[in-house]
């Protein structure tokens, strides 16, 4: 389906603009405004009339990035003349100053200008909201602006894997007719440090470093504690990167394309849910989470998986047995999405960087519970005991775990140490996960 016409908003902008541009689309997704970008920038391709006419169909407005890149890009160029024949709204950001070609002063010299080259980016910003609410008619969310990213490089032009450290990333995946083609949400730049792909889709994950920490529950200081969560104690951990958000519908609608992977359940006649291109996936089944996982090391050469039951406590609480992602203080609605507070997921990233992790891990309290690799068996946990098998027997030895605690689970389901357990075929709309990558002798 393509996005609502009243709601979505496509961004031109040349390659060497990308770093600028993926921060916009960045703070516009976080307040709502549903966006279109694409994630390999500005370049040739076969399928480029089909590729432009359906992101455009479904657009009610375009914002040009203007630098002297974007003026001589003859890319940049054909998509304003499409979108000018298909007459949707053109507003003009100057990114970079230029002097601009007479055929770009002639069309859009007398349309309204944001210039980003002068004054604060916050300024600037709130400039564009206040145009887009009165374009699309829609009331964007306030949430403080992105920090700004570190410069990186583009992504392959071959639309190979493209990694780098550091910087704001987001990214939009192009599927085929009947999965929305909408923006993918980066909330906020990652601390300390951040692993991204670029292809097949954008994804961000954070590095947590080899060591032990604190697993489980303490029942003298946790009243929560349960059973299956004691005792307390010390686990080894190797290096390795994880998810900084659960995976996105957007994301999972590329593997979905890709391979002609069952779709959700609630995804009605193929699409996903209008308006939550960036919230966790959810209703999919353990198995489904494999195969994703499967997919996305097959198309970047790099082991996925889904994280051990130990790496995902450990990327939530940091080494020093805190309750919460953010300490011992209990959680509240500016911290994570509880006790039904919302109602239903929320995009990823809604909560970062105050309810982060000390990696910078976000949603790991809340939103949905997350699927791990790790059978349900109890503690101490032993990497070596057949937990982390991928193939397991029936009933019960079955069993994988889950993590992270739903949107309406009470106080006690969104601590570190909380266990959830449901059988790998089971799908339910609070249900999703998120990827690791872990070095290759690492042993899983």
């Amino acid at each position: 389906m393509a996005p609502d016409a009243t709601e979505t908003v496509f961004i031109s902008y040349a390659r060497e603009d990308e770093a600028f541009a993926q921060r916009l689309n960045t703070d516009l997704q976080r307040r709502g405004v549903a966006t279109w970008i694409d994630e390999l920038g500005i370049r040739g391709g076969d399928d480029w009339p089909t590729r432009i006419a359906t992101a455009l169909a479904g657009c009610k407005a375009v914002l040009v990035v203007v630098s002297p890149d974007s003026m001589a890009s003859r890319w940049v160029q054909r998509e304003l003349s499409f979108a000018d024949a298909e007459g949707k709204r053109i507003l003009p950001l100057i990114h970079r100053q230029c002097e601009q070609p007479r055929w770009f002063r002639l069309r859009f010299g007398n349309v309204q200008w944001v210039d980003f080259s002068e004054g604060s980016y916050e300024a600037n910003l709130a400039e564009l909201l206040t145009s887009i609410e009165e374009m699309l008619a829609l009331q964007v969310i306030a949430l403080p602006v992105s920090p700004v990213p570190e410069p990186s490089p583009p992504p392959t032009p071959s639309g190979g894997t493209s990694v780098h450290i550091g910087g704001d990333v987001s990214g939009q995946v192009a599927v085929g007719s009947g999965i929305s083609q909408v923006g993918a949400v980066r909330a906020a730049a990652p601390k300390p440090e951040a692993l991204t792909i670029a292809s097949p889709i954008y994804l961000e994950l954070v590095r947590v470093p080899a060591g032990e920490f604190l697993m489980g529950s303490d029942p003298a200081k946790d009243k929560d504690a349960q059973d299956d969560e004691q005792p307390q104690h010390r686990v080894y951990v190797p290096e390795f990167t994880i998810g900084k958000y659960p995976v996105t519908n957007l994301q999972y609608a590329a593997f979905v394309q890709a391979v002609k992977h069952e779709l959700p359940g609630h995804w009605e006649g193929g699409r996903i849910p209008a308006g939550k291109e960036n919230h966790p996936v959810v209703n999919v089944s353990w198995h489904d989470a494999v195969a994703f996982c499967k997919w996305l090391s097959r198309e970047t050469g790099r082991p996925f998986r889904l994280p051990t039951e130990a790496e995902w406590e450990k990327a939530a609480r940091g080494i020093d047995g805190r309750l919460y992602p953010w300490g011992d203080k209990p959680p509240t609605a500016e911290l994570c999405n509880f006790d039904d507070n919302v109602g239903d997921t929320t995009p990823v990233g809604r909560y970062s960087p105050r309810g982060d992790s000390p990696y910078g891990c976000a949603d790991v309290a809340g939103n949905a519970w997350e699927w791990t690799r790790s059978l349900y068996k109890g503690y101490p946990y032993d990497l070596a005991d057949g937990r982390e098998e991928l193939e397991a027997g029936e009933f019960i030895e079955d069993i994988r775990v889950l993590r992270g605690g739903p949107f309406f689970g009470y106080v006690s389901y969104v601590r570190c140490a909380c266990r959830g357990r449901y059988d790998p075929i089971n799908r339910y709309r609070f249900v999703g996960f998120r990827v690791v990558a872990s070095p290759v002798d690492s042993g899983l």
